[in-house]
C-alpha cells in the first residue's frame, strides 16, 4: 500500500472555511472568510484559531525505513487576510 492521499480540513474560531485534497508539491490555496466572521474578528482584542487538520501517515510502515513520525501536509507560507 503507497501513502494514503492527504485531506486538510480548514476552520477559523469554531467556522469550517473549506476541505481539500491538496495536489503533489507546493500550490495555493484559498479560503474566503464570510464576511460576518471577518467583522466579528475585526472587533477583537483576543487572537483566533486558525486550524489545519489532516490525515497522517508514517513513513516506517509504508516504507519500512524505521521511521516512525506521524507526517500529515508541508506548509510554506500561511497569510491570513
Amino acid at each position: 500500500p503507497g501513502v494514503p492521499r492527504a485531506r486538510v480540513k480548514v476552520t477559523l474560531g469554531e467556522t469550517l472555511l473549506g476541505e481539500i485534497e491538496p495536489s503533489g508539491g507546493f500550490s495555493e490555496y484559498r479560503f474566503p472568510i464570510p464576511a460576518p466572521l471577518a467583522a466579528e474578528l475585526t472587533g477583537r482584542d483576543a487572537g483566533v484559531d486558525l486550524r489545519l487538520e489532516t490525515n497522517t501517515w508514517v513513513p516506517g510502515d509504508t516504507l519500512r525505513n524505521g521511521d516512525m513520525r506521524q507526517l500529515g501536509v508541508m506548509l510554506d507560507r500561511v497569510e491570513l487576510r
